[in-house]
């Protein structure tokens, strides 16, 4: 059954398929002519999955509005980005997801380098060294997600709020790298600005990766509206969080949290912040550390809330959960003696 072809329709009509298919083509009355939006939701390993239409309705740069490519190979990808390297002038939403860890790069010269209408970025797995040249055009961004993302292609906390700092419509952002980067010389860190950049619009930060980095991408930024933060933090020796903390006492949805949950893992430590008042409560704030000794769990959480701040300074009760399968080991006096 053949999987991947293009339908064909305007607004004003009923759409007729050609094949058997994700993809199909819209209207776009700004741009006074027909758009593309390519979808694919099979499996590209599988017969089924038609690569070759994928690949010629993409080199109708122009009138490509949409692009989803789930699941694809590096081998795939590689002929993507080949093909996508000119402008995409009506490109609303592009997401990609990549299935293996070889080494496929999208180019410099993906999109153009250019993406001024693009309002939805997903990216998994996909690494793209030049990603914040892109991001720098992208002012009309309101869904940023990066996830997975290879120390090779590492984004600076400076470089990624200066790309934020013209994306006052973004509501969703997250960021998440695949492993730990080599703590940075405290020497060669810059200091926090003396003014921050403000997001107007964001209620949604995800955020992976090392304590130093999320400390020095918040010390650059003010989230007014935002009420769901959820971190994950590496495993580290010394976690250095004071500017994180401060960030979360500058959010005034958050500060309202009076009550959290303590959960021990077999891998990993989170607390959940979260209110006692009304019924209905989707404000939250999640910290999750990586890390399996429930002793180096509880050092992990002494050290990320070492300032006291709201709002664990306004705490009126705490829940201690064990999730651990067997239960945790603990060490003691006796047992250091010994």
């Amino acid at each position: 059954m053949e999987r991947c072809g293009i339908c064909v329709g305007t607004s004003s009509e009923s759409v007729t398929p050609l094949h058997r298919t994700n993809t199909y083509e819209g209207y776009d009355r700004g741009l006074a002519s027909s758009t593309y939006v390519i979808k694919e939701g099979g499996d590209p390993t599988s017969l089924g999955w038609d690569a070759g239409n994928i690949i010629m309705a993409l080199k109708n740069s122009g009138r490509v509005s949409e692009i989803s490519l789930p699941r694809l190979t590096s081998t795939l990808l590689g002929r993507v980005a080949v093909v996508v390297q000119a402008p995409y002038l009506a490109l609303t939403s592009l997401e990609l997801s990549l299935t293996d860890e070889t080494a496929a790069v999208l180019p410099d010269l993906f999109l153009g380098g250019s993406a001024p209408r693009l309002q939805k970025l997903d990216l998994y797995n996909v690494p793209f060294p030049a990603l914040t040249k892109l991001l720098s055009s992208a002012t009309h961004l309101v869904y940023l997600r990066i996830l997975d993302v290879p120390n090779f292609a590492y984004i600076s906390p400076e470089a990624m709020a200066t790309c934020l700092s013209a994306m006052t419509g973004l509501k969703t952002f997250h960021l998440a790298f695949r492993s730990p980067r080599p703590p940075p010389d405290q020497a060669g860190r810059h200091p926090p600005p003396l003014t921050r950049t403000i997001l107007p619009a964001l209620n949604c930060f995800f955020f992976r990766g090392n304590s130093e980095y999320l400390d020095d991408l918040v010390a650059r930024i003010d989230t007014p509206l935002l009420d769901n933060v959820t971190v994950t933090l590496f495993n580290q020796l010394v976690f250095d969080t004071p500017q994180f903390m401060q960030f979360i006492g500058r959010i005034g949805q958050l500060n309202a949290h009076n009550q959290a949950d303590l959960l021990f893992h077999g891998d990993y430590i989170k607390v959940k912040f979260s209110s006692r008042r009304g019924r209905v409560n989707r404000k939250t704030l999640v910290l999750v550390v990586k890390c399996r000794d429930s002793d180096w769990q509880l050092l992990a959480l002494a050290q990320v809330f070492s300032i006291p701040s709201p709002p664990l300074c306004t705490l009126e009760r705490l829940g201690i959960f064990d999730c651990h399968d067997p239960p945790p080991r603990w060490q003691d006096d006796t047992e250091d003696a010994q």
